[in-house]
């Protein structure tokens, strides 16, 4: 019985084709957005003083 390996690469798609380049601006801008949120919600937590 033999049997088929293919070798995982990231850089060609299922069809064994080169796959375009990444667009990376995306891909900040969702990091950006997570770190908003995280940090929002990290300082939403703060103790709050009362009366001044």
């Amino acid at each position: 019985m033999k049997q088929a390996t293919q070798k995982l690469d990231s850089s060609t798609g299922n069809d064994g084709e080169p796959q375009a380049a990444r667009d990376r601006y995306p891909d900040a801008l969702r990091a950006g957005a997570l770190l908003v949120v995280v940090f929002g919600h990290w300082i939403a937590t703060l103790p709050r003083l009362e009366d001044g």
